[in-house]
């Protein structure tokens, strides 16, 4: 609604107005569109009360959580491609919607006070973790984006595939690329379970280059059960604040 100041304008002008204002609106909060969809999904009955309280908790969190809090022990694999249809990831370590660690989105949910937490406006790949900003875990002395972290634990994974049960060798090529250090990349893997053992020296007198290490993988953790207690807690508190923020 138009405050009264503009009154003296005539009723078509009034209307013209009230609508070039609601699409600027809209194409202004264009970024943060994957959080109407979350919305949407959670009302639906049709996804069932564990696929809601999964979606509800990723609001709350404004589009990345961690697994192990994320509750994917409720959620049957019959009901997952809802999850991945509304774009939503679940990686190694984290549960997150890519859409959201644009830096448009991000600085949408900053300047609006829905995430009070540190902006880090270019959002690049891996940053000093000096504070640790919306979208971005810890690795090492470093800190990385969500989703860049899920394509090195992908990597890896599939390198792993490549050699069952033995010892697999990971190029770190794309850590490298990324800005990751040896010693931050190496503190990030061990988080998803994977472990590096150094390759012995060459002896004395041969030459050649130095020989990877080789490396091998125990899950780290299972993923951990929300109490339905807790789901009602915090699902009123986090549904409001979204649609506070997407209407």
């Amino acid at each position: 609604m138009l405050s009264r100041e503009f009154a003296a304008l005539d009723r078509a002008g009034r209307a013209r107005l009230g609508e070039a204002i609601e699409l600027w609106l809209d194409a202004e909060l264009a970024p943060l569109a994957p959080l109407r969809k979350l919305e949407h999904a959670a009302c639906d009955p049709a996804a069932g009360s564990e696929v809601r309280a999964l979606l509800l908790k990723l609001s709350g969190g404004h589009g990345v959580i961690s697994r192990e809090t994320a509750g994917l022990a409720h959620v049957a694999r019959e009901q997952r491609p809802l999850l991945r249809r509304l774009g939503v990831i679940i990686g190694t370590l984290d549960v997150f919607l890519p859409a959201l660690l644009k830096p448009a989105a991000r600085r949408l949910l900053h300047v609006l006070g829905a995430d009070p937490r540190p902006l880090r406006a270019g959002m690049e790949s891996v940053i000093a973790a000096d504070l640790l900003p919306a979208g971005y875990r810890r690795a090492g002395s470093q800190a990385i984006r969500v989703d860049m972290a899920e394509k090195l634990f992908r990597a890896a994974h599939d390198a792993r595939a490549a050699r069952p049960g033995k010892a697999f060798v990971v190029d770190s090529a794309l850590a490298i690329s990324m800005g990751l250090t040896a010693a931050s990349f190496r503190a990030l893997m061990r988080e998803a379970g994977f472990r590096a053992f150094d390759s012995k020296p060459l002896p004395t007198g041969v030459q050649g280059p130095p020989t990877p290490p080789t490396w091998t993988w125990r899950a780290p953790r299972r993923d951990d059960l929300l109490r339905p207690d807790s789901v009602r807690a915090n699902a009123a508190g986090a549904f409001a604040a979204l649609a506070g923020l997407v209407r």
